[in-house]
């Protein structure tokens, strides 16, 4: 089936144009759809709800942890010819949250659930109104801001850091160390990435043992 030349595998596809006509005709024509294009593999396009839940409630047939829940961008980061291809032992699967599998998944889910149970999330609405009003102080005075780089990739961040316990001189650590693992085939991310993923498990990394320790406490205070 064509897609009315609509390159699933180039990014720049989902940032010039809109893909949800390319969703609704898979939906119609080919739900279940075999993608090819830039990368040296191809992969299954799934596009109907009940395909989704089956796939997404079958960990053992598509796993998570093995296979990662991503895509390489284009075939030079595929193929690790820009040198900054992440390795697989820094890729994290199997200990981050959504690249796990059952039962260790479950474990983590039920873990940091009950921060968002409706006890904790009143005890923090005060402390997450603080943290938004001074976000927006910060920005406000310049009279213009990069609102996602400046205000809604931090909140989220501060949140977590303050649930956890993590001390503030940490938190733009977390907040760049975030952006490079979510980010490491971003130009601007690609000549420091390596080695700050490296370096965020070492024990001089700034998140040391004792702020570790504080951020454990912080979980079971907000439990």
């Amino acid at each position: 089936m064509e897609t009315r030349g609509a390159d699933l595998t180039d990014p720049e596809f989902f940032a010039t144009r809109d893909p949800h006509a390319v969703f609704k005709q898979l939906r119609a024509e080919d739900p279940v759809h075999w993608t090819v294009g830039r990368l040296s593999r191809g992969f299954w396009s799934l596009t109907k709800y009940d395909d989704l839940q089956q796939v997404y409630r079958d960990a053992r047939g598509y796993s998570s942890e093995r296979y990662g829940t991503g895509l390489r961008s284009s075939p030079e980061t595929e193929a690790g010819r820009d040198g900054q291809g992440v390795p697989p032992e820094h890729r994290a699967n199997g200990t981050m949250l959504v690249i796990t599998d059952p039962p260790r998944h479950d474990g983590l889910r039920r873990l940091f659930r009950s921060l968002f149970l409706p006890r904790p999330v009143v005890l923090m609405e005060s402390k997450a109104r603080e943290i938004v009003r001074e976000i927006i102080d910060e920005v406000a005075p310049a009279g213009r801001c990069d609102f996602v780089l400046d205000v809604a990739t931090r909140l989220p961040m501060a949140i977590i850091c303050e649930m956890m316990g993590i001390p503030r001189a940490d938190w733009s650590s977390m907040f760049k160390w975030g952006n490079m693992a979510l980010g490491h085939e971003d130009h601007n991310f690609r000549s420091v990435t390596r080695p700050i993923l490296s370096a965020r498990v070492s024990r001089g990394s700034p998140i040391s043992a004792s702020s570790s320790r504080r951020s454990a406490a912080g979980i079971r205070g907000a439990i």
